[in-house]
């Protein structure tokens, strides 16, 4: 049985540091001279030929940053993952993912109510109403009826939202999607969870107040 010798012993160290078992074994592997695919040892290097992962970093054993060094070169740019890092990773990402849609729709809604609230302030329009027609705005959003190719943006801020007049003491709805012919509403939608519940409320207390003609008054 052939004796593998040991080419490069600082590989050992940094396997005594790893907790993860897959770790283990590749830094024990390196300390023989074998590598994982996509990575090789060329002298006094640590090196990647994988497509746009490629580096080469001299093993400097003075170096205090060595170790640090060659772990995030093997994780984070040739992509070398355990099992559980990857799992990690996938979560991260859902997780990223989901918080960015609800920071979006966090925004959206803020950017919404300082529109409504600014130009009812303007034309002297009663705070009830006010929260009626952001109610509406948040409706037409969550059913897609309304988007942001119908509002115009300045300086970061709502300038306008097609379809809604603000006029002294009062605001109006033009072409209200509530008595769109074309638009149907699945109610079967709205009772997965609370929130969906509450809308459904909102929904039908819009539809039992509003005149049925395409411009709604407030």
């Amino acid at each position: 049985m052939i004796k593998r010798e040991i080419t490069h012993p600082i590989f050992l160290k940094m396997a005594s540091e790893m907790d993860d078992t897959f770790w283990k074994y590749i830094y024990e592997d390196l300390s023989y001279g074998k590598c994982p695919y996509g990575i090789y040892l060329q002298n006094e290097y640590i090196c990647s030929f994988l497509k746009d992962k490629e580096f080469s970093y001299k093993i400097d054993e003075t170096s205090q940053n060595l170790l640090s060094d060659i772990h995030n070169l093997l994780k984070n740019k040739a992509g070398i993952l355990s099992e559980k890092e990857k799992i990690k990773k996938k979560e991260e990402f859902f997780t990223n993912k989901i918080n960015k849609l609800n920071n979006k729709k966090y925004l959206r809604e803020n950017l919404i109510q300082s529109f409504v609230l600014k130009m009812s302030e303007k034309f002297d329009i009663n705070i009830e109403i006010s929260k009626k027609i952001i109610n509406f705005l948040f409706v037409g959003f969550m059913l897609k009826v309304i988007s942001l190719k119908d509002i115009t943006f300045q300086n970061d801020q709502i300038e306008n939202i097609k379809g809604i007049e603000f006029q002294n003491k009062k605001i109006s709805i033009i072409n209200n999607f509530l008595y769109d012919k074309y638009f149907s509403l699945d109610t079967s939608i709205f009772y997965e969870d609370f929130q969906k519940k509450n809308v459904l409320s909102m929904w039908n207390q819009f539809a039992n107040e509003m005149f049925k003609n395409n411009t709604i008054i407030f």
